[in-house]
């Protein structure tokens, strides 16, 4: 795959990118994981239903950042996307990689929001399906319904911090979007350099 599909895999499935922008906004504590997740859908809801934040997408922009900075775990996302590679890397290329990285998840599910929020009105329906927990990992299945009538399968893997439960990964259809860049990057790595890899995240990012 070329590394313009690193950005592209997600602007095709724009559900998907605003499923990941409604859970990162929790901020629910001592809740089990779908607990989490069925107040952040339900504050989300009344965000995409707010008259006044769909005339302002820069400020509904912000805020998502704002509340994906604080609610989403970046550090664990990007530690499974880097793979083997993230072991040899100095603490410093590991931050400046959860800040790269981020930044690409963050700008891929904002812009779907943006683009996608208008037809929304009706909210994200959302169905959940089962919950397993296994320490402080866990898994939430759900189905994802649409406008057309077809229901997307999803499964929100979560990791607990104190009494916090956090997204690192969404499944799609069982695709895990995180493997999916764990692979375009060890590719980009492979036939070329973790040096390369920098460059082009920070290309992506306007850098």
């Amino acid at each position: 795959m070329s590394w313009s599909g690193i950005v592209g895999n997600l602007g095709r499935i724009s559900m998907v990118a605003l499923a990941l922008v409604a859970v990162v906004c929790g901020h629910a504590w001592a809740e089990s994981p779908t607990e989490t997740l069925r107040g952040v859908f339900a504050a989300v809801n009344r965000v995409l239903g707010d008259p006044e934040l769909q005339q302002k997408p820069q400020e509904l922009m912000g805020a998502i950042h704002t509340v994906m900075n604080g609610s989403f775990d970046f550090r664990e996302a990007a530690r499974l996307a880097m793979g083997r590679e993230w072991e040899v890397r100095t603490p410093t290329e590991q931050d400046e990689f959860v800040q790269l990285f981020a930044a690409l998840l963050q700008r891929a599910y904002m812009s779907q929001m943006v683009s996608s929020q208008s037809g929304m009105q009706g909210g994200l329906a959302i169905q959940y399906t089962g919950e397993s927990v296994d320490g402080d990992r866990a898994t939430v299945a759900a189905v994802m319904g649409s406008r057309s009538g077809k229901e997307m399968p999803l499964e929100y893997r979560m990791i607990q911090d104190g009494e916090r439960w956090a997204v690192y990964d969404v499944a799609v259809g069982g695709m895990s979007l995180v493997a999916s860049y764990r692979a375009q990057f060890s590719k980009v790595i492979r036939q070329s350099s973790y040096a390369d890899l920098v460059v082009r995240l920070k290309n992506t990012r306007g850098n």
